[in-house]
């Protein structure tokens, strides 16, 4: 565990993280200075740009800007990799960020035909 150090089976690893309360409570401080830094509207913003690039969820932005102090252009580059969306999936696991961090795709308009 990344957050006490306590070994275990790789296999059992994703579990246990997802029930960890030193894991959730590292993962909650983290998240919580990223929004001090930045102020909410413009984590709000960071994390709509993410994840309209399709590439995670809204939980997993979340979770990769306060891994990433809040640079997109990392974010970006490093939500290309699976182990990593995996990575920030536990986070948001662990913190139920589900509950917390929602975000819609945003329709392409259509184009009025001209009569």
């Amino acid at each position: 565990c990344p957050a006490t150090g306590e070994t275990m089976p790789m296999a059992q690893r994703a579990q246990y993280l997802s029930t960890c309360i030193e894991y959730r409570d590292c993962w909650q401080a983290v998240l919580a200075a990223l929004v001090e830094k930045l102020g909410k509207a413009e984590v709000e913003s960071r994390v709509s740009k993410l994840y309209q690039t399709g590439l995670c969820s809204a939980e997993e932005a979340f979770c990769s800007l306060g891994e990433c102090g809040g640079d997109v252009d990392i974010c970006m580059e490093k939500l290309r990799s699976e182990a990593y969306r995996e990575e920030m999936q536990l986070a948001c696991q662990a913190c139920n960020l589900k509950q917390y961090v929602s975000a819609k795709r945003k329709k392409k308009k259509k184009k009025k035909k001209k009569k």
